[in-house]
């Protein structure tokens, strides 16, 4: 009897894993192996990303229609994805018509630098108004300081927001900052953060390392 059953668990394991198996050859799923690791791994067909916490997906060789095809496939497992668009572009970028296609929530990500181009934020910003696609515009953090992080008198790039834009408030903590605005109804957000996560201390007695960033998987 203890055979027959212990058996019968193993063909059904076979068969499961058989089962998980042509699932994903059907699916052309593509599955990664838990290991948090930064590389470029490059791949055959595939119609799905399946991904536990976060993955970041560069779509080469494809037409615009495809990109969105894909999106529109798995837009139930995408929270929203964040778009690059810079005040002076570093790269050839896509047409704001087909990022206004996407169906899934965006945002704009557009890093401004101390000596950004100051005359051309209006239009920036009314580019996207266009599409109603939201805009966070990120401070330089390699020159981000504890001493700068909430320094509202010397950043000038917040001066020119609060010129420009509505100030509607502000949330943080030690380590990122978000001032937030309204941009004749289009949602904008002015971030800042430390390039660490970790801040370390000393009470006189003890030294600590206060932790910001910790991912649980």
């Amino acid at each position: 009897m203890k055979r027959w059953i212990m058996a019968l668990i193993v063909a059904i394991a076979a068969l499961m894993a058989m089962t998980a198996c042509a699932y994903v050859c059907a699916q052309k799923t593509v599955e990664g192996s838990g290991t948090l690791t930064t590389r470029n791994v490059p791949v055959g067909e595939f119609e799905s990303v399946k991904a536990s916490r976060g993955v970041k997906v560069v779509i080469a060789d494809r037409t615009g229609d495809e990109m969105i095809e894909f999106v529109e496939r798995n837009k139930d497992k995408i929270t929203c994805i964040n778009i690059s668009r810079h005040l002076v572009p570093y790269v050839e970028e896509s047409p704001d018509e087909l990022i206004a296609r996407i169906p899934t929530k965006t945002r704009v990500n557009c890093v401004l630098y101390r000596d950004y181009p100051r005359d051309e934020l209006v239009q920036y910003m009314r580019r996207f108004k266009k599409y109603n696609i939201p805009i966070q515009f990120r401070f330089d953090y390699t020159d981000t300081t504890p001493e700068n992080l909430y320094d509202e008198e010397h950043d000038m790039i917040l001066k020119d927001l609060k010129e420009f834009c509505r100030y509607t408030g502000l949330d943080g903590c030690r380590m990122r900052c978000g001032y937030h605005f309204d941009f004749e109804g289009l949602e904008l957000t002015y971030h800042k953060t430390l390039p660490y996560s970790t801040i370390v201390e000393n009470d006189g007695e003890q030294t600590y390392d206060i932790l910001y960033d910790i991912l649980i998987k």
